[in-house]
């Protein structure tokens, strides 16, 4: 049997797939991510940094209309 974490955010990524998510979705979504960072066990700091970058881009830099996000390999260098 998988982690219900994984699961879950696995659920929750299908369904923004087929649909843009309400103010409601993303904050549960956001809420389950800050749930993964802090009882996550992370074996390799570079994909927790990785994935705290992402989050981070999609916060500041996503649209409200669901449009996809383009993300160039600069702006996943914090330092640079």
């Amino acid at each position: 049997m998988g982690d219900s974490r994984q699961s879950g955010l696995l659920e929750f990524a299908r369904l923004i797939a087929k649909t843009s998510p309400s103010a409601e979705q993303q904050l549960e979504f956001l809420t389950k991510l800050q749930r993964l960072f802090a009882e996550g066990d992370f074996t390799a700091t570079y994909k927790f940094a990785l994935l705290i970058v992402l989050s981070d881009l999609a916060v500041e830099l996503g649209a409200d209309d669901g449009s996809e996000l383009s993300l160039t390999t600069p702006m996943l260098n914090p330092s640079g």
